[in-house]
């Protein structure tokens, strides 16, 4: 019998007299005592369960993460956890995080000052409480759609389907078969979404839909600004911040279709392995001129387009004469090529260009190349570069991430 390059087993650890339940993923033959290894947990969202971070546990099991899924207590259908959902609330679900970050700290083979926290929606907002409070002891943080709404809707007196006066909460608010306690409107009520979770000063990622109907795109876009202006008054600086990124993925709602997390997972692979979005371009295809050739099979198309770029290091529009060659034999890529010129300013206000010849072979993903007359992006010339492909049918967003050296 083969055996499972990733190998996942139960873990339990208690909160009070409740019960947390989850479970670890690890690479086979991954972690020792001498050789830790750092660690993920992930924190589902409202009436969720574990199962749904399952994927990407295992995706970054895949990469040598120890990776940790569990039910918050009293959380959500089909939890193995204990607790009533009537008891559930955002608090209580942080008290939950922490306990089962104390248990990953204390596992041999995890490097304890190596934890990511990684949630989506609840529990996106829930991972970014928890990282605020402990500070230093959270290495990394990604938020999927994080519900930041949540104060604002029991201010509003509607919760994802359960109604309520705000200003008379009754213990138990009924909806359909399920009744919420009075707990989880009343412990966020009378918070800043923004505060609470403004404290935290690691690297992080956003990740939101910009059609997404039940946490408004602008909660991410709006906590990104506070980020970025605490940490560059706490630098005393004004220059880019590199280790946070917020992107933002055209026309997904609240979770993400199969390409809609393609593009989500590529993000976060950029993000663990520390590269810095230096463009992110919107780019609008303005025609396409087709050739095929009898004689070898070859199809071939130029997709001239154009568009904007916008990032915290470069702002600007490209220039005409922007096309994207490509040849296919059937369905088999031989080759694209998009080459391209950028023409604005860097983020010292100086104007410049940024030349962009970006390019694919078969099934290889996309390696660009950049080259700029900006003394303050220099180090864009000839460095390493990576791409995050967004499909779109108007033409696709490039994201661009490079390591920025200390």
């Amino acid at each position: 019998m083969a055996i499972s390059p990733i190998m996942s087993k139960a873990f339990s650890c208690k909160r009070d007299d409740l019960t947390i339940r989850g479970y670890e993923y690890r690479k086979t033959g991954s972690g020792t005592a001498e050789n830790k290894q750092p660690a993920v947990i992930f924190c589902h969202g409202f009436l969720g369960n574990q199962s749904g971070e399952a994927k990407h546990a295992r995706y970054f099991a895949k990469q040598g993460y120890a990776a940790y899924t569990f039910d918050f207590n009293g959380g959500g259908i089909g939890s193995k956890s204990s607790g009533l959902f009537e008891n559930m609330s955002v608090m209580t679900e942080v008290e939950d995080l922490k306990q089962v970050i104390k248990y990953v700290q204390s596992r041999p083979y995890v490097d304890a000052e190596r934890i990511i926290l990684h949630g989506g929606s609840q529990g996106g907002f829930v991972s970014g409480i928890t990282a605020a409070q402990l500070g230093d002891e959270i290495w990394k943080l990604i938020m999927l759609y994080p519900a930041r709404c949540i104060p604002d809707d029991a201010r509003s007196g509607k919760m994802l389907g359960f109604e309520f006066d705000p200003e008379n909460i009754p213990e138990r608010i009924p909806w359909n078969l399920m009744k919420m306690g009075r707990c989880y409107p009343a412990c966020v009520i009378d918070k800043d979404p923004y505060e609470l979770l403004a404290g935290y000063s690691g690297p992080t990622l956003i990740v939101h839909g910009t059609d997404d109907k039940i946490v408004n795109v602008e909660y991410s876009k709006k906590m990104m600004e506070r980020y970025i202006a605490d940490r560059k008054k706490a630098a005393g600086s004004d220059a880019p911040i590199r280790d946070l990124d917020l992107v933002l993925i055209e026309g997904a709602g609240h979770g993400y279709n199969h390409e809609q997390d393609e593009v989500c997972l590529a993000a976060i692979q950029e993000f663990i392995e520390e590269r810095t979005k230096i463009l992110e371009v919107d780019v609008r295809l303005t025609g396409v001129e087709k050739n095929f050739d009898k004689k070898t099979g070859v199809f071939k198309q130029r997709l001239p387009f154009d568009g904007t770029a916008e990032t915290a290091y470069f702002k600007g529009t490209i220039a005409p004469g922007a096309a994207d060659d490509q040849q296919y034999k059937g369905t088999y890529c031989i080759s694209c090529r998009a080459d391209y010129v950028i023409e604005g300013t860097d983020y010292t206000g100086a104007p410049c260009k940024v030349h962009v010849v970006n390019a694919k072979k078969g099934k290889e993903n996309w390696k660009p190349t950049l080259e700029t007359d900006s003394a303050a992006l220099s180090f864009v010339n000839g460095a390493d570069c990576r791409t995050v492909f967004e499909g779109r049918e108007q033409g696709p967003i490039i994201r661009i991430y490079t390591r920025i050296e200390e």
